[in-house]
């Protein structure tokens, strides 16, 4: 996967527009991961939805929404701030 993300960022995805880079690099990360959706979860002040990808082909959506229990299981979200890893 980091060759892909290397390659990526040589090929100057996003510098124009982020918002290509985020989608460059969360559809890289779902592939690479083998899921069928992927979120981009930023944790700041408050703990939001940045983006989300699936493997349909449809765009990914970049938002900035709350993390809710319908969209991401807590435990799952919690796991991952706890052991820091993906």
């Amino acid at each position: 996967m980091s060759c892909r993300v290397v390659k990526a960022s040589q090929d100057g995805v996003g510098r124009d527009r982020p918002g290509k880079l985020i989608e460059t690099l969360i559809r890289i990360a779902i592939e690479h991961a083998g899921a069928e959706r992927g979120l981009l979860i930023l944790s700041r002040a408050t703990t939001r939805i940045a983006a989300e990808a699936t493997t349909r082909p449809q765009p990914v959506t970049l938002r900035e929404t709350a993390v809710s229990s319908a969209e991401l299981p807590v435990s799952v979200l919690q796991y991952v701030i706890r052991t820091r890893k993906a």
